[in-house]
């Protein structure tokens, strides 16, 4: 299995049934009169093409929640256009936000704008059911990579929209704060975030150096922002002293917010990871016949609660594993 489907498929079960096949056709409608939810990702008037748009759904299901998920979304100039992450990551603001002068507009190492479009998606399902409970009827959720792009830039977005830009490219600096940033230690960068003036003059005491914080150039926040470099260059002779980890050590007991910019590898098998249970194994079924069981390692939720287990509890399915079984369970076929 890919490790794409992998991440994607935990606790599901797979049906495999053909759009271009009556019969198949006819057995999504069936199953859409008992479904809560639909969601799909077609562009847009695909489904509908196929008798299995909204419209076509909400005639065998008016109390269904039906939610599209599309690049540009159900109308608008650009609505027939298909949308990938990266695509709407340049187009939708994020890259001239990610990167440096040096590096140009980067887009991130993760597949934000998919990741959070989701979410919304999730959010937006939810209120659906929930205001379905007074009204009695279900409705048609239009979410799209470009606006939920848009909508997660949040404070740079405000930034643009009361001064007319946002922060540029600074690489991993903070445009308003200060020192927030990745800074040179003895053997690599650590992540320092001081987020007020009190932290600033705990991290100078324990630096050896208490007066930075009374310097006029560095006692506030707002001088810091403006005197970052010359701030910068002081701090990093300070750090190259030590080791990133002799700095955590250091300060995280004191309160001032520091880690090391760990390798993918080095977070799952971090200490607080296990703990978290933010690993876990899971059985996988024999692909074929005469192959024995085993379990894979996989990501875990990062949802706690009190009273229920939220973890998944089934490895991701074969395409199809489940056709018959779930045929039978929703509709005695």
């Amino acid at each position: 299995m890919a490790a794409y489907f992998m991440c994607l498929n935990r606790g599901k079960k797979s049906v495999e049934l053909d759009f271009g096949n009556d019969e198949d056709r006819d057995t999504i409608l069936k199953l859409s009169e008992k479904a809560d939810i639909l969601v799909e990702n077609f562009k847009v008037g695909g489904l509908a093409k196929r008798g299995l748009g909204y419209d076509d759904i909400s005639k065998v299901n008016p109390k269904i929640i039906y939610c599209s998920i599309t690049g540009f979304g159900q109308n608008g100039p650009l609505s027939q256009n298909a949308g990938y992450d990266f695509l709407i990551q340049g187009m939708g603001g994020l890259m001239s936000v990610t990167g440096t002068e040096d590096s140009g507009p980067m887009k991130t190492g993760v597949a934000v704008t998919d990741v959070m479009t989701g979410l919304y998606s999730t959010v937006g399902i939810l209120a659906a059911l929930r205001e379905r409970e007074t009204s009695g009827k279900g409705q048609h959720l239009d979410l799209s990579l470009f606006d939920s792009q848009v909508a997660m830039l949040v404070n740079q977005a405000s930034q643009a929209l009361v001064t007319g830009k946002a922060g540029g490219l600074i690489g991993n600096a903070h445009p308003s704060i200060c020192p927030y940033d990745a800074l040179q230690c003895k053997d690599k960068q650590i992540i320092i975030a001081v987020g007020n003036d009190y932290q600033f003059s705990k991290f100078c005491q324990e630096l050896g150096a208490p007066e930075l914080s009374e310097d006029p150039r560095f006692s506030t926040n707002d001088n810091r922002v403006l005197n970052r470099d010359e701030l910068r260059e002081k701090l990093e002779s300070l750090l190259k002293q030590k080791n990133v980890d002799e700095w955590v050590d250091i300060l995280g007991p004191v309160g001032v917010p520091a880690g090391p910019i760990n390798q993918v590898r080095e977070a799952l098998d971090h200490p607080q990871a296990a703990f978290r249970d933010m690993v876990v194994k899971m059985a996988v079924p024999p692909q074929k016949p005469g192959e024995e069981s085993a379990e894979m390692n996989v990501v875990g939720t990062p949802i706690k609660m009190s009273r229920s287990n939220t973890q998944a509890s089934t490895p991701p399915p074969f395409l199809g594993q489940h056709t018959q079984e779930a045929l039978k369970a929703w509709l005695g076929e």
